[in-house]
């Protein structure tokens, strides 16, 4: 772990013929389909500036993706199962990072985070303190460090949530840097005025990430009357179709690692054909585990 925070990734070690499990990057699945005694698998690759088509066979396939996506790429899912699928509904998201040349605002203030009921950044934080090998926080208020903030962009309040992260995606196209700029600016220098802060001289640099399809759809009330007696779209949406699995945190509407760790459990059990009686996972909302039992 210590040497993993500040190491180069060398990508092409990924996708080796030697290596027990290979990652094959930049290549998107286009279509899936059980076959006799298997699976295949097409993806596209790009090779020489032009996309080039390839087939992969395998006993098994696990589909890891958005659940919107399996549609468009498994023509076999029953329709039960596609209308399932489609429910998922990504939550958008806005990510900001400012490299700012010191925290001694934020330290005169007594804050580490604070929350920004309505304006248009929701809500920032300092970089978590955090040293591993070499790598050392900023421990000390003269130090630079990295502010955190966020926005969930949606549309109109009125609409159901998965209409509101829908058309708030078409909301992330419209807006500007140079707008997201203004209101960071905007933000720190009355948030953190008081403790010294000067946007024009402290700000060092800006980042944003425009995250359309960020978090999975948790279900809740008023939206979503089966929640929690069921039954629940995710229940049809991962069943299996032939030999290939349903997986990702889709597949527990449910937004985080954790989830994702026991669908990918649950999706590998049901290939394998794991007793029913098998030791149980956490679904949604279930805590993180502690012994999944393989």
């Amino acid at each position: 772990m210590e040497d993993l925070v500040l190491a180069r990734t060398e990508y092409g070690a990924l996708d080796r013929p030697e290596n027990a499990v290979r990652l094959r990057l930049q290549s998107p699945c286009v279509k899936i389909r059980n076959t006799d005694g298997g699976v295949e698998a097409t993806y596209a690759r790009l090779a020489d500036g032009a996309p080039t088509l390839s087939t992969v066979t395998s006993d098994h396939a696990v589909l890891a993706c958005w659940h919107r996506v399996i549609p468009l790429i498994c023509a076999e899912a029953p329709a039960a199962q596609q209308e399932a699928l489609t429910d998922q509904q990504k939550i958008p998201f806005l990510y900001a990072n400012v490299l700012v040349r010191s925290w001694e605002a934020l330290s005169k203030l007594g804050v580490a985070e604070f929350e920004t009921p309505g304006h248009f950044w929701e809500h920032c934080k300092i970089d978590y303190p955090v040293s591993i090998g070499t790598y050392r926080f900023a421990d000390v208020p003269t130090d630079p460090v990295v502010l955190h903030l966020t926005k969930t962009v949606l549309g109109d309040p009125t609409l159901s949530t998965r209409e509101q992260a829908q058309t708030g995606r078409y909301l992330l196209t419209e807006i500007t840097f140079e707008e997201m700029e203004r209101q960071i600016r905007d933000l720190l220098g009355r948030a953190l005025g008081p403790g010294g802060f000067d946007p024009a001289r402290d700000i060092e640099a800006i980042t944003v990430n425009r995250w359309s399809h960020g978090y999975a759809y948790e279900y809740m009330r008023p939206w979503d009357g089966y929640w929690p007696a069921g039954p629940l779209p995710i229940e049809t949406s991962r069943r299996p179709i032939g030999r290939i699995a349903i997986a990702n945190a889709d597949a527990g509407a449910y937004a985080y690692a954790n989830s994702a760790i026991d669908q990918a459990t649950r999706a590998v059990r049901e290939l394998l054909g794991t007793p029913a009686d098998a030791p149980a996972f956490a679904t949604f909302p279930g805590p993180p585990l502690k012994d999944i039992g393989l």
